[in-house]
């Protein structure tokens, strides 16, 4: 068994940071995949090398741009609580 130099609070609060960095991340790839398919509507058929079935990439950006949201609502509403805020020393 490994003993960790960290309290278990500790050790949430870092499992908590991460999870939440991993969101900002996944936020912004659903943002750029959404740009990046309005683009692609936006240069239609004749603005690419491949056919675009403009209406399926919009629905393709739209439903990026809703998940960007959703993750950003998430983060925006997300308190930490009471017990998992980092307390000052009190001595």
């Amino acid at each position: 068994m490994t003993i960790s130099p960290f309290t278990p609070r500790e050790q949430l609060v870092a499992r908590i940071e991460a999870l939440e960095a991993q969101l900002r991340k996944d936020r912004d790839q659903f943002l750029f995949y959404g740009r990046n398919h309005r683009a692609k509507a936006a240069a239609g058929p004749e603005g690419s090398s491949a056919f675009v079935d403009v209406a399926d990439t919009l629905a393709k950006a739209e439903t990026n741009e809703r998940m960007a949201i959703d993750i950003a609502n998430l983060l925006n509403d997300a308190k930490p609580s009471d017990d998992l805020t980092p307390s000052a020393d009190v001595s």
